[in-house]
Protein backbone atom coordinates (compact mmCIF):
# COMPACT_ATOMS: atom_id res chain seq x y z
CA UNK A 1 0.00 0.00 0.00
CA UNK A 2 2.65 2.72 1.16
CA UNK A 3 6.12 3.09 -0.60
CA UNK A 4 8.51 0.84 1.63
CA UNK A 5 12.22 1.69 1.86
CA UNK A 6 15.05 0.46 4.65
CA UNK A 7 14.17 4.36 6.24
CA UNK A 8 10.73 3.06 6.93
CA UNK A 9 11.68 -0.98 7.90
CA UNK A 10 10.97 -2.25 4.71
CA UNK A 11 10.52 -6.08 4.73
CA UNK A 12 13.98 -8.16 4.16
CA UNK A 13 14.15 -12.07 3.47
CA UNK A 14 17.36 -14.49 4.61
CA UNK A 15 17.57 -16.27 0.82
CA UNK A 16 16.71 -19.68 0.63
CA UNK A 17 16.27 -20.65 4.46
CA UNK A 18 12.69 -21.33 3.75
CA UNK A 19 14.67 -25.05 2.38
CA UNK A 20 17.47 -25.03 4.65
CA UNK A 21 17.26 -26.35 8.31
CA UNK A 22 14.99 -28.36 9.35
CA UNK A 23 12.02 -28.37 6.66
CA UNK A 24 12.91 -24.47 6.35
CA UNK A 25 11.32 -23.68 10.22
CA UNK A 26 12.61 -22.35 13.10
CA UNK A 27 13.14 -21.72 17.12
CA UNK A 28 12.13 -18.67 18.84
CA UNK A 29 12.99 -16.81 21.52
CA UNK A 30 11.05 -13.42 23.07
CA UNK A 31 11.99 -10.62 20.91
CA UNK A 32 13.96 -7.55 22.66
CA UNK A 33 12.39 -4.09 22.67
CA UNK A 34 9.46 -3.39 20.97
CA UNK A 35 8.09 -5.56 18.25
CA UNK A 36 4.70 -6.38 16.87
CA UNK A 37 5.05 -9.99 17.70
CA UNK A 38 6.50 -11.17 21.08
CA UNK A 39 9.07 -13.70 19.90
CA UNK A 40 11.40 -14.14 17.04
CA UNK A 41 13.81 -16.54 15.91
CA UNK A 42 16.71 -17.29 17.60
CA UNK A 43 19.87 -15.76 16.58
CA UNK A 44 22.05 -18.66 15.52
CA UNK A 45 19.46 -19.71 13.63
CA UNK A 46 19.62 -16.99 11.21
CA UNK A 47 22.48 -15.49 8.84
CA UNK A 48 21.19 -11.40 9.02
CA UNK A 49 24.53 -10.99 6.63
CA UNK A 50 22.61 -12.03 4.09
CA UNK A 51 19.55 -10.81 4.30
CA UNK A 52 17.94 -9.39 1.32
CA UNK A 53 15.66 -5.83 1.79
CA UNK A 54 12.55 -5.42 -0.65
CA UNK A 55 12.01 -1.97 -1.24
CA UNK A 56 8.62 -1.82 -2.72
CA UNK A 57 6.70 1.25 -4.47
CA UNK A 58 3.02 2.07 -3.24
CA UNK A 59 1.21 -0.73 -4.83
CA UNK A 60 3.90 -2.99 -5.59
CA UNK A 61 4.18 -6.72 -3.79
CA UNK A 62 6.52 -8.96 -3.14
CA UNK A 63 5.72 -13.24 -3.10
CA UNK A 64 7.22 -15.56 -0.77
CA UNK A 65 7.30 -19.07 0.42
CA UNK A 66 5.53 -18.60 4.32
CA UNK A 67 8.64 -20.50 5.70
CA UNK A 68 10.91 -18.13 4.43
CA UNK A 69 12.50 -16.21 7.31
CA UNK A 70 11.44 -12.36 7.03
CA UNK A 71 10.83 -9.48 8.97
CA UNK A 72 11.65 -6.12 9.39
CA UNK A 73 13.79 -3.44 11.59
CA UNK A 74 11.76 -0.34 13.35
CA UNK A 75 10.79 2.13 11.61
CA UNK A 76 12.45 4.89 12.66
CA UNK A 77 11.04 7.30 10.12
CA UNK A 78 8.57 9.82 9.47
CA UNK A 79 6.73 8.28 7.10
CA UNK A 80 3.97 5.25 7.44
CA UNK A 81 4.73 1.85 6.16
CA UNK A 82 1.73 0.11 5.75
CA UNK A 83 1.34 -3.52 3.68
CA UNK A 84 -1.23 -6.46 3.31
CA UNK A 85 -0.69 -9.68 4.09
CA UNK A 86 -2.35 -12.63 2.15
CA UNK A 87 -1.74 -16.30 2.19
CA UNK A 88 -3.16 -18.48 -0.31
CA UNK A 89 -3.22 -22.74 0.37
CA UNK A 90 -4.58 -25.52 -1.41
CA UNK A 91 -8.97 -26.25 -1.48
CA UNK A 92 -7.14 -29.39 0.38
CA UNK A 93 -5.59 -27.62 3.30
CA UNK A 94 -7.43 -27.93 7.02
CA UNK A 95 -7.00 -24.61 8.51
CA UNK A 96 -6.48 -24.89 12.54
CA UNK A 97 -9.14 -22.80 13.16
CA UNK A 98 -8.74 -24.04 17.38
CA UNK A 99 -5.11 -23.29 17.34
CA UNK A 100 -5.93 -19.49 16.40
CA UNK A 101 -8.56 -19.27 18.81
CA UNK A 102 -10.75 -17.17 16.67
CA UNK A 103 -7.88 -14.96 16.03
CA UNK A 104 -8.16 -15.39 11.72
CA UNK A 105 -10.55 -16.08 9.23
CA UNK A 106 -10.10 -17.77 5.84
CA UNK A 107 -11.67 -17.01 2.95
CA UNK A 108 -12.20 -19.31 -0.35
CA UNK A 109 -10.88 -17.58 -3.04
CA UNK A 110 -11.39 -19.60 -5.49
CA UNK A 111 -12.60 -23.42 -6.58
CA UNK A 112 -14.13 -25.95 -3.98
CA UNK A 113 -13.34 -26.75 -0.40
CA UNK A 114 -12.29 -30.32 -0.31
CA UNK A 115 -10.99 -30.27 3.37
CA UNK A 116 -14.13 -29.24 5.82
CA UNK A 117 -13.50 -25.53 6.49
CA UNK A 118 -15.42 -22.85 7.60
CA UNK A 119 -15.00 -19.97 5.37
CA UNK A 120 -15.73 -16.58 6.17
CA UNK A 121 -18.25 -13.84 4.25
CA UNK A 122 -16.16 -11.60 2.07
CA UNK A 123 -18.30 -8.48 2.82
CA UNK A 124 -18.61 -9.07 6.55
CA UNK A 125 -16.89 -6.95 8.94
CA UNK A 126 -15.36 -8.92 11.90
CA UNK A 127 -14.60 -6.96 15.07
CA UNK A 128 -14.46 -10.17 17.11
CA UNK A 129 -11.11 -11.37 15.32
CA UNK A 130 -9.56 -7.98 15.19
CA UNK A 131 -10.49 -8.10 19.10
CA UNK A 132 -8.91 -11.49 19.76
CA UNK A 133 -6.07 -10.07 17.62
CA UNK A 134 -5.08 -7.13 20.61
CA UNK A 135 -3.92 -10.08 22.62
CA UNK A 136 -0.45 -10.80 21.03
CA UNK A 137 0.05 -13.90 23.15
CA UNK A 138 -2.33 -15.78 20.40
CA UNK A 139 0.28 -14.74 17.41
CA UNK A 140 3.09 -16.54 19.55
CA UNK A 141 5.14 -17.94 16.92
CA UNK A 142 2.82 -17.47 13.78
CA UNK A 143 5.32 -15.02 11.87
Amino acid sequence: MDQSTRANGCMRVIPRSHVEGTAGYSDYEPALGESVFPTEICKPQRDDDRAVYLELAPNQASLHDARIQHGSEANNSDQRRCGWTLRFCSTRSRFAEASWDGAHQVYLAQGVDHAGNRYAEPGRAYPEVLERRLDTRRYRHSH
